[in-house]
């Protein structure tokens, strides 16, 4: 600000001779500047406009669910309570991690009183619908870098494909998936389901419905034959997520049961209609057990998943890829052409293909253990095994299915 060429450009700015230091500064025509760091000090402030940048140092910062909480503590309990009513707010930065500030804000904004964003997503080389106009794989500034030298820069060794997505493209998900590749991952485009032979219910349970801890969800799965070829597939029938306590949690644990689509935790389903799954599955963990038990004993049964049994989270999600490379998991689509998929099959998706970049993994871990107890138990196999291993038998008992 003190160059020629500012001078030049504003004319009428002038910093004040008696405060000039790099982080605090005044203007002789009113205002300030003020710099910290992440975790600074700032109380006794006030901001018309508060400009965050690249609050993550790095991969590893970003890795870190330690960094990420006291961040987002910071972000909460003191930067944020600075900005006057009227002020702005700006955040820029590398997308390294779904769950870095900005995934936390933008998951915020869905909830009840969340703050509005703009969202100005400029990668380097342009994707569909861009919002500067360009075509697919143009650069972004290619008098300083073409499309060609950032396709060079890919294709170095040392270039991973996330440093690629987060860096470059600012996209913490690869569009081809982690482990799971969302070309990987079929439309049922009917209006109504398959006939499954055999419906499983899947539960990852979090230890407390705090803001920080993870998820609780319940994923009902369906087991149908494809005409074409008389394999048994998957299609993904209905999701419930949420942060509860456990009494809720055992509460919508017992309503699924009876009818795997009532899974409206505010709105009951009304009336005596039952629809409930021939299998639910439990991961043996955290308030897994409790509920295991809570439900036999109210006459549900309920079947333990020892997770320890396949390896750690990305192993056991790795046991399944072949199903979904074979093409052969289905999600519903969504009406009237069904070409693409339901709002909350699009949201179970894009957590999958998160996997393990996301901070929350319990779709992964619902879906792994459902699949490798189908794998188990025979009642899917890949389409590439020998011929005589032992086929697909279950005796039929889900009446119909339904879609979430």
């Amino acid at each position: 600000m003190l160059s020629d060429e500012y001078k030049m450009l504003f004319p009428e700015i002038d910093v004040s001779d008696d405060s000039r230091s790099a982080g605090r500064w005044d203007l002789k025509q009113g205002g300030s500047y003020y710099a910290t760091g992440v975790g600074g000090t700032v109380t006794g402030r006030r901001a018309d406009m508060v400009i965050c940048d690249d609050l993550l140092k790095g991969v590893d910062d970003a890795e870190s669910q330690l960094v990420r909480n006291n961040m987002w503590d910071w972000w909460g309990s003191d930067l944020s309570t600075r900005l006057k009513p009227s002020g702005v707010m700006v955040i820029i930065g590398t997308r390294w991690h779904l769950d870095d500030i900005i995934g936390r804000v933008m998951a915020a904004e869905k909830q009840k009183g969340g703050d509005k964003w703009d969202k100005v997503i400029l990668p380097a080389l342009a994707k569909e619908n861009d919002p500067l106009g360009r075509k697919p794989g143009e650069a972004l500034w290619p008098e300083w870098e073409s499309a060609t030298a950032l396709a060079r820069r890919r294709a170095q060794p040392s270039m991973t494909a996330r440093q690629w997505e987060s860096l470059y493209q600012q996209s913490p998900v690869l569009e081809s998936g982690n482990v799971i590749k969302r070309d990987w991952i079929k439309i049922w485009n009917q209006r109504e389901p398959p006939k499954c032979e055999f419906i499983i219910q899947s539960w990852d349970t979090a230890i407390t419905s705090k803001n920080k801890s993870a998820f609780s969800v319940c994923l009902t799965f369906g087991i149908f034959k494809e005409d074409k070829t008389d394999l048994p597939s998957i299609i993904l029938l209905s999701r419930w997520r949420g942060r509860v306590d456990y009494p809720d949690l055992r509460k919508m644990a017992q309503r699924l049961a009876t009818h795997y689509l009532d899974d409206n935790r505010e709105v009951p389903m009304m009336g005596n209609k039952r629809k409930p799954p021939d299998m639910i599955l439990i991961e043996a963990k955290a308030t897994g057990e409790p509920l295991i038990a809570d439900l036999n004993r109210a006459g549900i049964s309920a079947t333990r998943f020892n997770p320890n049994k396949y390896g750690d989270k990305n192993a056991r999600l790795l046991l399944t890829t072949d199903i979904f490379e074979n093409g052969r998991f289905y999600v519903p689509g969504q009406p009237p052409n069904y070409t693409l998929s339901r709002r909350w099959a699009e949201e179970y998706v894009n957590s999958l293909m998160s996997f393990p970049a996301s901070d929350s993994r319990d779709d992964a871990d619902a879906t792994s253990q459902a699949i490798i107890r189908m794998k188990t138990s025979g009642w899917i196999k890949n389409s590439l095994d020998a011929m005589e291993e032992v086929p697909f038998r279950v005796t039929e008992r889900a009446n119909g299915a339904l879609y979430g």
